[in-house]
């Protein structure tokens, strides 16, 4: 058995403990279903090459699948609030809430960054600058999740975060347009949906959670992964 064989399946491992707890704390189906999809994706990233197209992908798509599972990070606060959980300050969850979403979509925009043809051995130097980025926006940005627990879209305080992230959005969006109008291929077209449905369908699913833009999210976010699985047909 490879290192990075090993590697993968320790990464999957803690992935799937992560998503377990996460199950525990949910109470709807709408996050159980959200966090099934997501170890099938990362399972798929990690174990399946026919499910990527380059070292790009093989790199990044783990770290998006990554910061997925904590869309639900307002769970574990509704299970405290139903007195199941005894935690002293709900701010340390708005801020790792803020950051998942943040660093979900500075990886999305350097996915399509990387694949226009920037220097692939530069990922690990700019996905650490995504890290601090998104950390460093998370402290930054004000949030209140004491005024509004139940409800994860008025954590934050002021439009400035709405419009961070659906700049963030817009831009990695455009790219893959951009990136499939010069590939033009029916492999280049299954990718860039697949990647445009996770984008979009989790972006709704983290300013929507708990309503139903949420479901609407998470139905795009299944159709994306699900796009994944037959591609290995059409590289042949």
């Amino acid at each position: 058995m490879g290192r990075a064989l090993v590697k993968k399946i320790l990464l999957f491992i803690v992935y799937l403990l992560l998503s377990l707890v996460l199950v525990w704390t949910s109470r709807s189906l709408v996050p159980l279903i959200h966090l099934i999809i997501s170890v099938v994706g990362m399972f798929l990233v990690l174990f399946f090459p026919y499910s990527l197209r380059n070292k790009v992908e093989s790199f990044l798509l783990p770290l998006l699948f990554l910061a997925i599972p904590l869309a639900n990070t307002p769970a574990i606060v509704e299970y405290a609030l139903a007195g199941e959980l005894m935690i002293t300050s709900l701010l340390p969850f708005a801020r790792l809430y803020t950051f998942a979403h943040l660093f979900f979509l500075i990886i999305s925009l350097f996915l399509g960054l990387f694949l226009f043809g920037v220097n692939s051995s530069r990922i690990p130097l700019y996905s650490l600058v995504a890290f601090i980025l998104a950390a460093f926006l998370a402290l930054m940005i004000p949030t209140s999740p004491a005024t509004a627990p139940h409800d994860p879209s008025l954590w934050i305080k002021g439009s400035l975060f709405f419009y961070i992230t659906l700049v963030l959005v817009v831009l990695a969006l455009a790219g893959f347009a951009v990136l499939f109008f010069r590939e033009l291929s029916l492999n280049s077209l299954l990718g860039y949906l697949s990647l445009s449905f996770i984008v979009v369908g989790n972006y709704l699913y983290f300013v929507a959670f708990g309503k139903i833009g949420a479901v609407v999210g998470l139905s795009l976010y299944a159709l994306g992964v699900v796009i994944r699985l037959p591609r290995g047909r059409f590289s042949q």
